[in-house]
């Protein structure tokens, strides 16, 4: 049997296999081999690798992420896990390759999206110049709708009550998965905003309509990436003053700061009412309360 022959990994059990067992180079024969049995043989024995020696797959990136295009769900689904180990570890061989990983935030399966921003979560702290050239893909995302997993199921009143229970049960983690992968998208979208602005700003309007969202992770997100925005170009975020203003009587005071921050950038006097009407809110924190007061000033001093 030669190097790189996936019939290597034929005999290998992925509950008894340990990772040494597994030659890599049969796992990337294995990966790309044009029999879907093998190339899902090949993937569930990747995460035996992946969770105990992810450094050893670090040469595999490349193809793990063409394998994000796999008509097989396992064989994605492992893939993404197996990016992930790796992150954790090291992200550096992720550099130019995030493409395919933020295309899998849209991806039909929740679990898939909440698996590529798991490792876009890694990514952005650090290397928020690498998602720059995929600000589409995270617009595609943060404003993607979440969809009802049971929708068109049979009708309640014709199936049993444990039935009911696993179809709420499915519903609630299905969209909790769907609405994490739109808060990730939309850090990201912040994160990138504050170093690249020039990449982010082209999607101003979609940003301003996520100051709506109905996720308090996605809207606190697009405060952030609005207000960064705001400062380099307040002519494009012209039409963010209304629902920023929308967004003061928030409890949150980071938000509330953030998004008094994005007027003052902005300059709309039109914004001097709702901010007065905070700074006299006494239940407010007495700096939020001055910073909306300094704000309002601001903006009508002639």
């Amino acid at each position: 049997m030669t190097e790189g022959d996936p019939e290597a990994l034929a005999d290998l059990d992925p509950e008894t296999a340990e990772p040494a067992d597994i030659p890599i180079d049969a796992l990337a024969a294995g990966l790309q081999s044009g029999d879907n049995l093998t190339r899902t043989h090949a993937a569930t024995l990747l995460g035996v690798v992946s969770v105990e020696e992810p450094e050893s797959i670090e040469d595999l990136v490349p193809l793990l992420v063409e394998s994000l295009d796999d008509e097989r769900t396992v064989v994605v689904r492992e893939s993404l896990g197996a990016l992930w180990d790796l992150a954790t570890v090291d992200p550096t061989p992720l550099a130019g390759q995030l493409g395919p990983i933020v295309e899998q935030l849209c991806a039909d399966l929740p679990l898939l999206r909440i698996q590529a921003g798991r490792i876009i979560d890694i990514v952005i702290p650090d290397h928020a110049d690498w998602l720059s050239p995929h600000v589409e893909g995270l617009i595609a995302a943060a404003t993607q709708t979440v969809e009802d997993p049971v929708e068109g199921s049979d009708p309640t009143e014709f199936r049993t009550r444990t039935s009911q229970d696993v179809d709420a049960n499915r519903k609630r983690t299905q969209e909790a998965r769907q609405i994490g992968a739109r808060i990730v998208a939309a850090r990201a979208l912040a994160i990138v905003a504050e170093s690249d602005p020039d990449a982010v700003v082209p999607h101003a309007p979609a940003l301003i309509e996520l100051l709506r969202a109905d996720s308090g992770g996605v809207k606190t997100a697009a405060v952030i990436a609005v207000a960064e925005l705001a400062e380099d170009y307040p002519e494009a975020l012209s039409d963010a003053v209304e629902p920023l203003c929308e967004i003061l009587p928030e409890t949150d005071t980071t938000i509330a700061a953030k998004a008094i921050t994005g007027l003052g950038f902005i300059g709309d006097p039109s914004a001097e009412a709702s901010l007065r009407e905070l700074a006299a809110e006494d239940d407010r924190e007495e700096e939020l309360r001055d910073l909306a007061r300094e704000t309002a000033a601001w903006l009508v001093d002639d």
